[in-house]
């Protein structure tokens, strides 16, 4: 979750992470905050679906977090 906040005696905002506390953008437009809240919102979405990834014994589902993980496992292995 992201919040948007107007940066006193500036015409600019802030975008900051509201669990982590990470500050995204610095002084942006207003337009650009609220436009970086949507992209960031979506790229943290798409980290939670699950992708199919075929393996040699069978098919697994896993999050793209852990699919890195998956792989180079098998590397190691052969």
């Amino acid at each position: 979750m992201y919040i948007v906040r107007k940066v006193r005696n500036k015409d600019c905002y802030k975008v900051k992470n509201v669990e982590t506390g990470q500050v995204m953008a610095e002084c942006a437009s207003r337009q650009k905050a609220y436009a970086q809240v949507r992209l960031l919102e979506q790229i943290d979405e798409e980290k939670k679906q699950p992708v199919k990834i075929h393996t040699s014994s069978d098919e697994q589902l896993e999050t793209k977090d852990e699919t890195k993980k998956i792989i180079e496992k098998k590397k190691d292995s052969k």
